[in-house]
């Protein structure tokens, strides 16, 4: 059945021939010119500018004159009152000028604790060390001959207050890194305490008064005493060890001072002052300067102050002491020139310094009293803190000030 639907027919070819393959083509070429471009430059002259402008009338200038015009007597009298009036009450706002200086220090109370008293001692100084510890001394300042006073230093820190008992008046005090207490007394006697128990004590350092301490090194304590000795002791946890010793003789006073070279007595030291380990300084009973080499301890002569020295410290570039008639004086570098800072102020406590602020008490009246401070740079009185009366003030690592009142209250004052 397939094969049947298939069937086959015939088919022709037809073949038309091509007529354009043997056609032959006529190409034309052809192009278009165009005329070059020709630039020229023309100048042209620019439209001349239009003014406007308005004129007024110029106002005859009137020249006015004082004649012919009468005051009155009253008026006149009145004035010269009012200048009379001024004159007479100038005084009465010179208090208030100090309000409008902006180059004057001035202090603020920020705490004021209560503190321990000692029976019938005085506060003879304040001590501030590292880690807010302040240290108050309660002893007597000078003694005649020897000491036979019982003494107390009370240490405070923040929260927490501790008193140690001693057998003489407390001269001075050093803290050390480990929080140890370096006590000196009257006697010569050197202490090494911690958190008020003493686990060190030697009276063979200095036969008389301690007088300065000043570390050299965060190990290295330099001490001084009314003995004439010069000792550079070694800090151990526990102890102190004296690593180097001299003594201040006659023979090394300033040749203003001595008579002859002869002699080998030896003269007290009531000061050590300086700045950094290469400046440092002595001071003498008997107004004597010296400069010292802490490494070799030797001493060279720098000058002398003829009204004594009982206090020294190093400002700027110059010395400042207190008088042996607690007068503040200050002493050029080469001990030559000397003069008084603040005639009117008398002066027993020991001085803090801020910069080239020297804070003082005032102690003209009585020994408590106000607190001063006066610029070294300008020559002049830049603060003076009346509220309350003041017995010792120092100045911590904050630069706060740290003032005991007669109220036996532990005031921190602030810089504003």
């Amino acid at each position: 059945m397939v094969a049947d639907r298939f069937q086959t027919t015939a088919t022709t070819t037809v073949t038309i021939e091509s007529t354009w393959q043997n056609r032959e083509v006529v190409k034309t070429d052809a192009s278009v010119e165009t005329l070059p471009l020709v630039r020229r430059d023309i100048a042209c002259s620019p439209p001349p500018p239009c003014y406007a402008s308005t004129q007024t009338e110029v106002s005859a200038e009137e020249r006015l004159s004082a004649r012919g015009i009468l005051i009155s007597k009253d008026c006149v009298n009145a004035l010269l009152d009012a200048i009379d009036d001024a004159r007479n009450t100038a005084h009465l706002f010179e208090r208030l000028e100090t309000f409008h200086r902006t180059d004057e220090l001035r202090l603020a109370l920020f705490r004021r604790t209560p503190i321990e008293e000692a029976a019938d001692l005085p506060i003879s100084s304040l001590k501030c060390g590292r880690n807010a510890r302040t240290a108050i001394l309660f002893g007597y300042r000078a003694h005649e001959s020897w000491c036979s006073h019982v003494g107390k230093v009370i240490i405070t820190q923040r929260s927490r207050n501790y008193s140690i008992p001693l057998g003489s008046c407390p001269t001075q005090v050093a803290f050390g890194q480990q929080q140890q207490v370096i006590i000196a007394t009257a006697s010569g006697e050197m202490l090494v305490t911690f958190e008020g128990e003493t686990l060190w004590q030697s009276d063979t350092i200095h036969a008389e008064a301690v007088t300065s301490f000043r570390w050299v090194s965060p190990q290295l304590l330099l001490s001084a005493g009314l003995d004439g000795r010069l000792v550079l002791s070694s800090l151990n946890s526990t102890s102190l060890e004296a690593v180097r010793s001299t003594a201040i003789a006659v023979s090394d006073l300033p040749r203003s001072l001595r008579r002859n070279n002869a002699t080998s007595r030896r003269t007290g030291i009531v000061g050590i002052t300086g700045s950094g380990r290469r400046d440092v300084f002595l001071a003498g009973e008997t107004g004597a300067l010296w400069s010292l080499d802490a490494d070799s301890l030797s001493v060279s002569a720098i000058g002398a102050d003829p009204e004594g020295i009982e206090q020294v410290y190093y400002v700027g570039d110059s010395f400042v002491t207190v008088s042996a008639a607690h007068k503040l004086r200050s002493t050029t570098r080469d001990g030559l020139s000397h003069a008084d800072l603040s005639p009117g102020v008398t002066v027993e406590a020991d001085l803090a310094i801020s910069g080239d602020t020297i804070l003082m008490i005032d102690s003209t009246k009585s020994t408590a009293g106000p607190i001063i401070g006066f610029s070294i740079e300008k020559g002049e009185e830049i603060l003076r803190y009346e509220d309350g009366k003041f017995l010792a003030i120092a100045v911590n690592d904050d630069n706060e000030v740290i003032a005991v009142d007669e109220q036996m209250q532990l005031n921190v004052l602030q810089f504003v």
